[in-house]
């Protein structure tokens, strides 16, 4: 969308009123030194005035343009916020996937100074650091030449676990998150999206608690929930992105039917702790890569690990009647 829809939208109206004979009309719209002057122009009509249909109908059009730039400026306006929105994400990632690589090669140098006394510098590998052809599988994480891969669309058959879907509760600066963003919509599981968000959340309280609704519970229960995913052709690798490096994958199944699935994982993964690569080599921790034996059916079981201390609040009513 261009931003010369304004000029061309008042070019428009201005030729339909010459082509009426209304040429000093025209000249006024199409030579306005502020294109955001509304076309519409009002006039005061007297109480006994009976104003003439035609003079009626030409503020209804008048109307009719200002309103359809106000809604191509305002789609425009929404394209561009969102891009900008991407584009800061992206930037920031840049910025901490810097940090966080600067952060491991300290770690590394740090983890073999205490093993091997004569190592001074650490330098991190990429795929140009090797003769033949590599495929990058992810931001700083590299395999060996991928002869042909493709991506294909997923669609989430079914949430379950020991909590709810969003944040409904959760009160901030006044007023309740849920209303400003709307986390329980399963579309962001898969959407892609770097600025959409999908959460699973379980209430934990104080037994001390006078006032509470049926999601509270108390106890020290972690949050868990198991994602089915059904894909439009078969895959083998998913990515599972998330800002949390205490999330614990629990198991990856998969199915033949979408009826009876089949573990496909030994143990459980805390797949974004960066930390854990010192302690089991065998998956590239941080890139929330997930890999499995090919299939079109495959269901995700994740814990948290701790929790946060959003303020909870809710609507409370006080049913009792005064005698």
């Amino acid at each position: 969308m261009e931003r010369s829809v304004i000029k061309k939208v008042r070019e428009e109206h201005a030729a339909m009123y010459a082509e009426k004979g209304y040429t000093e009309r025209a000249r006024e719209i199409a030579a306005a030194e502020d294109e955001y002057t509304p076309i519409f122009k009002p006039r005061d009509i007297h109480p006994e005035e009976e104003p003439a249909l035609d003079e009626l109908n030409a503020f209804a059009v008048d109307i009719s343009s200002d309103l359809t730039i106000l809604n191509k400026e305002m789609a425009l306006a929404g394209e561009r916020l969102n891009n900008l929105m991407n584009d800061t994400i992206l930037r920031l990632s840049d910025v901490e996937r810097d940090i966080a690589i600067e952060e491991e090669r300290l770690k590394d140098l740090n983890m073999l100074c205490g093993d091997h006394s004569d190592f001074d510098s650490v330098e991190t590998l990429t795929g140009e650091d090797f003769e033949e052809k590599t495929t990058e599988v992810s931001e700083g994480v590299f395999s060996a030449k991928v002869t042909s891969q493709s991506t294909t669309a997923l669609q989430v058959l079914d949430v379950k676990g020991n909590g709810y879907e969003g944040n409904e509760f959760v009160y901030k600066d006044k007023r309740f998150v849920a209303d400003m963003i709307d986390t329980s919509f399963r579309g962001n599981i898969t959407n892609g999206r770097l600025n959409s968000v999908y959460e699973y959340s379980r209430i934990s309280a104080d037994k001390s608690e006078d006032i509470y609704f049926s999601l509270v519970n108390f106890d020290d229960i972690e949050a868990e929930c198991s994602i089915t995913l059904r894909a439009s052709s078969p895959v083998s690798m998913i990515q599972a992105i998330s800002d949390s490096e205490s999330l614990i994958l629990k198991e990856v199944s998969i199915s033949d039917d979408g009826a009876i699935f089949r573990p496909v994982t030994a143990e459980e993964l805390a797949f974004n702790d960066k930390d854990n690569i010192y302690k089991n080599g065998t998956y590239a921790f941080g890139t929330g890569l997930i890999c499995f034996p090919s299939t079109r059916f495959m269901k995700l079981s994740f814990r948290s690990n701790g929790h946060t201390d959003d303020k909870i609040a809710f609507v409370y009513y006080d049913a009792k009647l005064k005698g």
